[in-house]
């Protein structure tokens, strides 16, 4: 009898980052969920002090430290990925109100919309924003056909990131 071998959450997620074509990408996400309901740790779903959890996702160093402790001394509950895998996992284990990522992650020029698109499957009620320093008009409307709620150009001005955050935020509880 031939044994099979799952692969692990983090090939599927991987996998998943590079993957354009949306029917096999919903395919990719069932794996990823099935992989990761067998994992043991968990990250815990509910909200810290009724703070808006965000899942802040970049590759670049330097704005992984200091774009989570801006939006933490606005209230938010931040989870902070380094890449697609990562992000991938973490959506699939915690519970998100916003997503704000980076559109190039690891070089990946699309990246971001990937992670909008699942984050979309995984939990449709999150806002979904996109930052980036190299806006283009392809990935402006990709953006759009996957109901991106912003797409934002860096350097992004946090008050008017904080507010655009919070008012969708507030839509959503009506």
């Amino acid at each position: 009898m031939k044994s099979t071998v799952r692969p692990s959450w983090q090939a599927v997620a991987e996998e998943a980052s590079k993957e354009r074509d949306p029917q096999r990408l919903m395919e990719l996400i069932e794996q990823l969920n099935a992989a990761l309901a067998t994992e043991e740790a968990r990250i815990p779903h509910a909200r810290v002090d009724g703070k808006r959890r965000v899942l802040f996702v970049d590759d670049e160093e330097s704005i992984r430290i200091t774009m989570p402790s801006i939006l933490r001394n606005e209230g938010f509950e931040v989870t902070v990925a380094a890449n697609t895998a990562e992000a991938l996992s973490k959506m699939r284990l915690g519970s998100f109100d916003v997503l704000l990522t980076d559109l190039r992650i690891d070089h990946a020029a699309e990246a971001g919309i990937t992670l909008a698109r699942a984050m979309r499957q995984i939990n449709p009620t999150c806002a979904t924003l996109i930052l980036t320093g190299y806006p283009a008009l392809e990935t402006a409307l990709q953006a759009i056909e996957y109901d991106v709620d912003r797409y934002i150009l860096k350097p992004a001005d946090i008050g008017s990131l904080v507010r655009t955050m919070n008012k969708l935020l507030d839509q959503r509880k009506l």
